[in-house]
């Protein structure tokens, strides 16, 4: 895809006016989902020590033409952080470049098997350019792009964003508007999961400080 359609996808705004959906009770607290930010905080682990290379190319990627047009429009850009997309990796797929979800049959019937790193189904998949949801490289950057549509169109709301990475952004949608009285429980868990499981300052401990063997992604064969 080339810089037109980032351009369509990447159309930023300016803060004003923005609906910061963070009323109490609508997502589950941190502590409420403990046990699963913890099981994650593993499974992020895995995932920077695989593909740490390629998400920070993405993003890089992403927010260098994030910066690009905000320059051109005069506003501030809106920069994806690695953590992030890092973190809805680990929640999504637990690092799995093969995975596929298991979907009810009336959700399959509707939108078919999410696939890859990060979950993506086929409709969104082919808007984001990607022919090969199984590839490391494309599953991210696809995802990436989505994540940063999503993060511009809720006006860089990172918790609406990763609402409508889960379920959608027409549901979002309908919560903002009060035509829906709350999100889906699986989505009222996912985002204080991925926003528990990215991790803070880098330290002594973090995972991107850890030397760990050489892993091609695409394979999972040490090479190094």
């Amino acid at each position: 895809m080339g810089d037109e359609a980032d351009r369509a996808l990447i159309q930023l705004r300016s803060d004003e006016g923005g609906h910061a959906m963070s009323e109490p009770g609508l997502y589950m607290t941190p502590e409420e989902v403990s046990t699963d930010i913890e099981k994650f905080k593993k499974h992020y682990t895995k995932v920077w020590r695989k593909y740490s290379n390629i998400i920070q190319e993405e993003v890089d990627r992403r927010n260098d033409i994030s910066q690009k047009i905000a320059a051109r429009k005069g506003v501030t850009p809106r920069l994806l952080d690695a953590n992030l997309v890092a973190a809805v990796i680990a929640k999504e797929s637990a690092g799995n470049r093969m995975a596929e979800s298991q979907p009810s049959p009336a959700m399959l019937a509707r939108y078919g098997t999410a696939k890859g790193l990060m979950q993506m189904i086929d409709g969104t998949a082919s808007d984001m350019g990607v022919t090969d949801v199984y590839n490391a490289r494309q599953n991210i950057r696809g995802g990436t792009r989505y994540l940063v549509g999503l993060i511009d169109k809720y006006k860089g709301d990172r918790q609406k964003a990763l609402a409508a990475y889960n379920c959608g952004p027409g549901c979002v949608d309908k919560v903002v508007a009060g035509r829906q009285a709350r999100l889906p429980k699986e989505t009222r868990k996912y985002v204080p999961i991925v926003e528990g499981i990215m991790p803070g300052p880098i330290t002594e401990t973090d995972p991107r400080d850890i030397e760990f063997e050489k892993i091609d992604p695409e394979t999972d064969i040490i090479v190094g």
